[in-house]
Formats: C-alpha cells, sequence, structure tokens
C-alpha cells in the first residue's frame, strides 16, 4: 500500500495518450460496431438452425454486447456535445454582458 504524497512509479502508469484512447466513447463506439457487424454475421449463418434448437450461443451473447456498447457510447458522445453546447452558450451570454 501507499503512503500519502508518495507518487506512482512512472513505469506502472499508462502513457496519456493511450489512456485517451482507451477511454474514448469513439473507441468504444468502432470496438462495438466490428462486435456487432461480427455477431450479426454468425447469427445469420445459423438463425433456423437456433431457432429450431432454441440454442443460445456466444455470438448471441457478442451481439448484445455490442448493441449495450454503442448505446453507451452513443449517451457519452451525446453528454459531451451537449456540455460543448453549454459552454458555447456561457461564452455568448459573456460577450454580450462585455
Amino acid at each position: 500500500m501507499r503512503e500519502k504524497g508518495k507518487k506512482k512509479n512512472p513505469r506502472i502508469c499508462l502513457p496519456c495518450w493511450l489512456r485517451r484512447i482507451i477511454k474514448s466513447p469513439y473507441t468504444t463506439l468502432t470496438t462495438a460496431l466490428i462486435l456487432l457487424v461480427s455477431g450479426i454475421f454468425e447469427v445469420t449463418e445459423t438463425v433456423l438452425e437456433d431457432i429450431l434448437q432454441m440454442e443460445i450461443r456466444a455470438h448471441h451473447g457478442v451481439l448484445l454486447f455490442a448493441l449495450v456498447q454503442i448505446f453507451v457510447a452513443i449517451e457519452h458522445i451525446l453528454s459531451g456535445l451537449e456540455g460543448i453546447e453549454k459552454v458555447e452558450e456561457i461564452e455568448e451570454i459573456e460577450k454580450k454582458e462585455e
């Protein structure tokens, strides 16, 4: 356990650019779209078999996960856009007051 006031070991920390890529909603959206497309291809190949045998397979989970991640990424992107819009409104008000 680290003592208070001590800095982290810089070798263990991820570089800032890598952290930005990993946490980016655009990365999440791109990855989810890739999973969605591959899941759709898998589901369409076995759709009749899966319905007749009432089986749930891994590609069904991948498809569901992809859909959830797409919604999460879209929510993050829209939230960011709302924040930008609010900042622009505040800047416009400040300019009018000057």
